[in-house]
């Protein structure tokens, strides 16, 4: 308890404040994300959107329900469900990533361990940081939406008909104090949690009456979030967890927001491309991968949620706008030479290590770069006759590509001496790491 007044000290102390700051600027125009929007097309789009992040059907389903929640019976068995409102497109969008995170972390479990008393996660806070890490951190950010608001835009043409991409992530990071917790913005959530952990906290030491509830809620709502909920529907009766005996999990949403934040701040220190949402923002990126040099790097993995095809296309779609029948048509051809059209809309998990490799260089090439890197371990670049790594540089039959072995992360790359050693039409730079 001590723990958790010093952290919600810390959180109302900036947060309020800054709320009361924003509100006094010109508001963001987010109403067309509550056009009529039919219920159908969006359980359409959410479900693809669920697949897109990484939630397999084959080990899960996804329903309707009026809380939006996640149950993982088994790491094989998990289910999540999402809430469609025919007036707010951006409530099911985001729920969908919130529990698809959660679901992500349930999948995760080793078969091991699914069941056991290890098996359901670190703790409810850590749990949480998953959905908040993907609802947030990834599904609020412009990277994320780039390859994928485009299919959007096609299932609700006339509603997002004036909307680019930038309007519309700004209208998902609108700042306003509202009264239901499950569609806050990222801001003022924690203010709804700071609400009821003080609530729980006087009920559970009996400091004052359950009926007095409703009336304590809508004061400290009015005095956190400056509103006032008009009945006890979008008040203190709008969640589940104390009907269903869950008080003192609430803490567990703000604990997961900080942790999540942690994790994403520790992220784009260590990882060589900012993964996940970072991914395209990456100043390295823009100005080796998707200029005149692209790279081919063995540590640096396809995005798993993204079928091979989308991998392939990213720059296509990203920095030259190509339509994505047109850009079908060329990852297919692509494909082709290399007989491995079957696996156009696979998930890289179904693919051998060379068959990767054969993705990586097709996403590497697609814009026709003026050089090539391939960054790759020692077991790869045997010159034998039968490494089919050698028949493949070969068969490039370029003489601007280069391989560089051992080599493993890109920051690296000025800090290295190397010698280059001609090998036919390619060389092979050994690097002293």
């Amino acid at each position: 308890e001590k723990v958790l007044d010093e952290f919600f000290s810390k959180l109302k102390e900036r947060i309020v404040p800054l709320l009361k700051k924003i509100e006094k600027q010109e508001e963001i125009e987010d109403s067309f994300l509550f056009f009529d929007y039919d219920e159908e097309k969006q359980e359409e789009f959410n479900r693809w959107l669920a697949e897109y992040i990484g939630f397999c059907f084959d080990r899960g389903v996804i329903a309707q329900s009026e809380h939006p929640f996640t149950t993982a019976l088994h790491n094989h068995d998990v289910r999540i469900t999402t809430h469609y409102y025919k007036n707010n497109l951006a409530s099911a969008l985001l729920s969908t990533i919130h529990e698809g995170g959660h679901a992500l972390y349930e999948m995760g479990v080793d078969d091991e361990f699914t069941q056991s008393i290890v098996g359901g996660g670190a703790s409810c806070g850590m749990h949480e940081s998953q959905s908040r890490f993907f609802e947030n951190m990834i599904g609020r950010s412009v990277p994320f939406w780039k390859p994928i608001y485009g299919k959007l835009k096609e299932i609700f043409p006339k509603q997002l008909e004036n909307v680019g991409l930038e309007k519309f992530v700004k209208a998902l990071n609108k700042v306003k104090a509202d009264f239901i917790r499950t569609e806050a913005d990222e801001l003022t959530y924690c203010l709804h949690i700071m609400v009821r952990y003080e609530l729980e906290k006087q009920m559970i030491n009996e400091e004052i009456d359950v009926k007095e509830l409703p009336k304590l809620w809508n004061e400290k709502y009015k005095e956190y979030l400056g509103i006032e909920p008009k009945d006890d529907t979008e008040g203190i009766l709008q969640d589940i967890h104390w009907a269903m005996g869950s008080i003192g999990y609430f803490p567990s949403y703000a604990l997961g927001n900080a942790f999540a934040a942690q994790i994403y701040h520790q992220m784009k220190k260590d990882l060589p491309i900012n993964y996940l949402a970072d991914t395209m923002q990456s100043e390295l990126i823009k100005k080796t991968i998707w200029s005149n040099v692209s790279i081919v790097s063995y540590n640096i993995p396809l995005l798993a949620m993204l079928s091979i095809y989308e991998n392939i296309s990213l720059p296509l779609q990203y920095f030259e706008n190509v339509k994505q029948k047109d850009a079908e048509n060329i990852v297919l051809n692509m494909l082709k030479k290399y007989n491995m059209a079957h696996a156009m809309y696979y998930k890289p998990k179904k693919l051998n290590e060379f068959e990767l490799l054969i993705v990586k260089y097709l996403r590497a090439s697609i814009r026709k770069p003026k050089h090539i890197f391939f960054f790759l371990p020692h077991r790869m670049l045997l010159t034998d006759d039968y490494s089919p790594f050698i028949h493949f540089i070969k068969d490039i039959n370029s003489a601007d590509v280069t391989v560089v072995e051992n080599y493993r992360y890109f920051d690296e790359y000025k800090n290295l001496e190397f010698k280059e050693i001609p090998y036919n039409s390619w060389q092979t730079l050994v690097l002293k790491i």
